[in-house]
């Protein structure tokens, strides 16, 4: 079953099949697939930047055909810049978008979960103690009932006492 769709690169409106591009631009992204694998052959360790300049596309457009392996075997050779420290990397030594040391300092480790949890731990306590605290300043400020304010009072609840006195 095919659906009215508009294209997200040129936002055309197309019959969408199992492409989310229309036609023409399944062609031009293919022409563009093909010029990067040519361009990747002559120089095999290029950055990505490199390549949208010569090949005159979008980095944008290149990130997503790296990050989705899209370039195949060639993605081993393409060299990229860590996000966390802009250190050029090859893309074997990549952990998404960052290098091993910037992912491994991401990533939470055994101790850092149980700091959070000791941490919240502390957090949830000391919330509990300041209620408590508000709740006993708060008794601590209120007259002491009287006795006709008493819930318990027969002359309040009347029907206490006559149901008491017809079982007697």
């Amino acid at each position: 079953m095919s659906v009215i769709a508009n294209c997200p690169r040129c936002q055309r409106v197309f019959r969408r099949t199992a492409m989310i591009y229309c036609p023409e631009c399944l062609a031009e992204q293919k022409l563009s697939f093909e010029q990067v694998h040519r361009y990747l052959d002559t120089v095999p360790e290029a950055f990505l930047d490199d390549i949208a300049k010569h090949c005159k596309l979008p980095v944008k457009e290149l990130e997503e055909w790296f990050f989705s392996g899209m370039l195949g075997t060639d993605t081993r050779k393409i060299r990229y810049v860590c996000q966390g420290c802009q250190t050029p990397l090859i893309a074997s030594n990549l952990h998404g978008r960052f290098c091993v040391l910037c992912s491994a300092k991401l990533e939470p480790s055994p101790e850092r979960i149980a700091e959070k949890q000791a941490a919240d731990k502390a957090e949830k306590a000391e919330k509990a103690f300041k209620v408590a605290k508000a709740l006993m300043d708060s008794l601590e400020n209120q007259p002491p009932p009287t006795e006709a304010s008493s819930p318990y009072d027969d002359k309040h609840y009347g029907f206490i006492s006559k149901r008491s006195n017809k079982s007697r």
